[in-house]
């Protein structure tokens, strides 16, 4: 996935608008630090990309042998849905999309479909958890070196066994992926309709796909069990993390106030807060 035009469309965007601005918005962005920070965070996606395939295979030779891996995950090795890859594809693409459309619609169901700026700043916070949490996920994985799945089968070609693309397993990028923008926009969501029941099925709604997600690249044969689990609790916090220290400190303090998970983040030091 090469996110570059995504994040191109967006930089010309919010550079036009000077976003974050308003005392009325629920977050703060700082263009001069949020905009080059996130296309930087993003282009490492793209040297990813190119280093990568110059990697080795999996070290454990032409075919691993499955002794060393836990039962969980042994139960995966075999599984080779070409369906379920596909469908773990375009599911991935549609968590990256959704978020953009999703509060492109929301601004015109409201009536305020001249909302650019909230909007701007929406899809800039979105666009920061995603590259975030690619920066995050390609670092584990070329530290990890983990052999996939199918570099245990012997049913599958010893070319792809051995390689490179066969040694990065851990952690799925498919499931951090979705699981990081599932929990960005939700968060953004309910700051914009804290007191909304429709915010209960956005929260929903996401986790349901990204979960959908990761089911398939088990059923893929593409990661463990062990490999969706990690991402989806890596690309959650990477979500939550970007959103919340955006938060204006006084919306923080509602958020608190009204049931919501809240963090904050100063001089001062941090703080996090969960109340109901």
């Amino acid at each position: 996935m090469k996110p570059a035009a995504l994040f191109a469309s967006v930089a010309l965007l919010v550079s036009d608008l000077g976003i974050g601005r308003s005392a009325e918005e629920p977050f703060q962005v700082d263009l001069r630090v949020d905009l080059p920070l996130t296309l930087a965070l993003g282009a490492y996606s793209l040297v990813s990309e190119i280093v990568i395939p110059h990697l080795d295979g999996p070290a454990c030779g032409p075919l691993c042998d499955p002794a060393g891996i836990n039962a969980l995950d042994r139960t995966v090795i075999g599984n080779r849905s070409a369906l379920a890859a596909n469908l773990s594809d375009a599911g991935f693409a549609s968590m990256i999309a959704l978020p953009h459309v999703l509060g492109a619609l929301d601004r015109l169901a409201a009536g305020s479909g001249g909302d650019i700026q909230g909007y701007a700043t929406d899809s800039l916070l979105v666009l920061q958890a995603l590259s975030a949490n690619f920066l995050l996920t390609n670092l584990v994985k070329l530290a990890a070196r983990r052999p996939r799945p199918y570099a245990h089968d012997p049913a599958v070609s010893e070319e792809r066994r051995r390689s490179a693309e066969a040694s990065l397993s851990f952690y799925s990028g498919h499931s951090s992926t979705a699981f990081a923008m599932a929990t960005a926009y939700g968060l953004i969501y309910q700051a914009r309709h804290p007191e909304s029941p429709s915010r209960f099925a956005v929260w929903a709604g996401g986790y349901l796909l990204a979960s959908g997600v990761a089911l398939c690249r088990v059923a893929a044969g593409k990661h463990f069990w062990t490999d969706v689990l990690a991402g989806a609790a890596a690309g959650s916090l990477v979500g939550w993390l970007v959103v919340e220290l955006h938060r204006r400190p006084e919306e923080a303090e509602t958020a608190a106030g009204s049931g919501d998970i809240s963090f904050s983040a100063g001089p001062g030091g941090a703080s996090l807060a969960l109340r109901w």
